[in-house]
């Protein structure tokens, strides 16, 4: 081997000696930044510098839902129906439908949606254990989707209330019910938002839990519960492209339940509160429009401009409070007891837990002066 021929090969091993003891010290400084996330409260002091109190806050690979899973699977039943149904031909037919419900007394009263009871004929709960037994329906109430019924079966287990008015986003919860007819069903999620407001075909749900626990057809006046296995909502709809979950789901509160609960026991209906007219339904920008209150301001021969927020009245009612109180259709309503009113929605929160001849205290625009009106709540139509 020639000179020229020796050196070339310590060259070339030079090169892969340097090359392979830096990959080595790369490799090793990879693996010293990577170690902070799995040491043991044993670690020096420089790493825990970096990573302090980060472990602490990753989620716990081994949370356990068992325990909450018996406290509340004895309190849901499935819900089978009998719904009637008119054809296109104008004939009735009988269809099957159903849902879920949740125990809330030990003497038989079973909370649901109303949804779940619409057009039915005949009502069967399934207990937990495989029991069935026929219910009869104590009253419904669309405008909240809630209803009550009642079976004779003994030896029923109520669900355990939780408070749902301090909840946080990110709580662990566990949806039960009867998914497509799959009795007791148990799906876990996290609380995704707070007070959604949820228009449906027929009723807005107000201040609902939004969850990504996995919530299907059925599940509907099924439990959402907390971690501690304690009832904190019904579940009663979900946002869909193809009939099944997609982890938006929506349960209302049960504190705003149980205000329900009492009324439908005691009279089998619920009493609200209205003023006794009808809000006009923008399709476009509505008030917020330049267009729409330079049109508004003519149609009433104001000589200054409506307010850019607030309701239009479309319709007041006869003999109803807003009519005694002289209000005309397009007034505006821009406030409720000192509370403003930006849209149709913000009305219809401030008017949900209002009862008849509860006061109220309005402020409105009619024909380009502001009032301040004070009556007294009829039976809302």
């Amino acid at each position: 081997m020639t000179r020229i021929q020796l050196a070339k090969v310590l060259a070339l091993t030079f090169v892969v000696v340097f090359v392979a003891v830096f990959a080595a010290f790369k490799f090793q400084r990879a693996m010293d930044l990577s170690r902070p996330l799995l040491t043991s409260a044993s670690d020096s002091d420089s790493t825990k510098g970096v990573y302090a109190g980060f472990q602490d806050k990753l989620p716990n690979p081994s949370a356990d839902f068992s325990e909450a899973a018996k406290r509340i699977m004895e309190s849901v039943v499935r819900i089978d129906t009998v719904v009637q149904v008119r054809s296109f031909f104008g004939a009735v037919q009988e269809q099957e439908g159903g849902g879920s419900g949740v125990i809330i007394s030990d003497d038989g009263y079973i909370l649901t949606n109303s949804h779940v009871l619409e057009n039915t004929s005949q009502i069967t709960v399934q207990l937990h254990d495989g029991r069935a037994f026929p219910a009869r329906v104590i009253g419904t109430d669309v405008r909240s989707d809630l209803a009550l019924i009642k079976t004779e079966a003994k030896g029923l287990v109520p669900a355990v209330t939780g408070d749902s008015q301090n909840l946080s986003v990110g709580e662990w919860v566990m949806a039960v019910g009867s998914p497509l007819g799959f009795s007791s069903t148990l799906s876990v999620g996290v609380i995704s938002s707070l007070g959604r407001n949820i228009p449906l075909e027929r009723t807005l749900l107000l201040d609902t839990i939004q969850t990504d626990a996995s919530i299907n057809q059925g599940n509907s006046g099924g439990a959402l519960c907390n971690a501690q296995g304690e009832l904190i909502g019904i579940n009663a709809a979900i946002v869909t492209l193809n009939e099944g979950s997609m982890g938006l789901a929506f349960a209302i509160p049960i504190h705003r339940a149980e205000r329900i609960v009492e009324e439908l026991r005691a009279n089998g209906r619920v009493a609200y509160g209205g003023i006794g007219i009808k809000p006009y339904f923008f399709r476009t920008a509505g008030l917020a429009s330049r267009r729409t209150r330079d049109l508004l301001q003519q149609e009433v021969g104001a000589t200054s401009g409506p307010p850019s927020q607030g309701i239009v009245i479309e319709t007041v009612y006869p003999n109803s409070a807003a009519q005694r109180a002289g209000i005309k259709p397009l007034d505006i309503i821009t406030s409720i007891d000192d509370e403003r009113i930006h849209q149709n929605m913000d009305y219809s929160r401030l008017m949900i837990d209002r009862r008849p001849g509860e006061k109220v205290k309005l402020s409105v625009w009619s024909v380009g002066q502001d009032r301040e009106i004070e009556l007294t709540l009829d039976e809302a139509i």
